[in-house]
C-alpha cells in the first residue's frame, strides 16, 4: 500500500538543487526524492554485497599470488635441470 509524506520547512537550496537534479535527469521532484529514499533504505544492503565481493576479491588474489609463485618456482627448476 503506498502512503504520501509531506516534508515541512525545508530550506529553499535543497528544494533548489533537488529541483536541479530532477531536470537533469529529466524526472520529477517527487520521482528524484524517492529514488533517494529508495537508495538510502537499501544502501545497507549494498554495502554488504560490496564487503562481500571485496572479501571475494581478496582471496582471489592471494590464490592468484600462490599460483604465480608456484609457477615461478616450477620455472626455476626446469631452467636448472636444461
Amino acid at each position: 500500500m503506498k502512503q504520501n509524506i509531506l516534508l515541512t520547512d525545508l530550506d529553499k537550496i535543497i528544494i533548489f538543487e533537488l529541483d536541479k537534479e530532477a531536470k537533469d535527469k529529466s524526472i520529477s521532484r517527487n520521482e528524484l526524492i524517492r529514488q533517494i529514499l529508495s537508495s538510502h533504505i537499501k544502501y545497507p544492503e549494498l554495502q554488504e554485497l560490496e564487503n562481500n565481493y571485496i572479501d571475494i576479491i581478496n582471496k582471489c588474489l592471494i590464490v592468484i599470488e600462490r599460483n604465480s609463485n608456484l609457477i615461478d618456482t616450477i620455472m626455476k627448476g626446469v631452467n636448472e635441470n636444461e
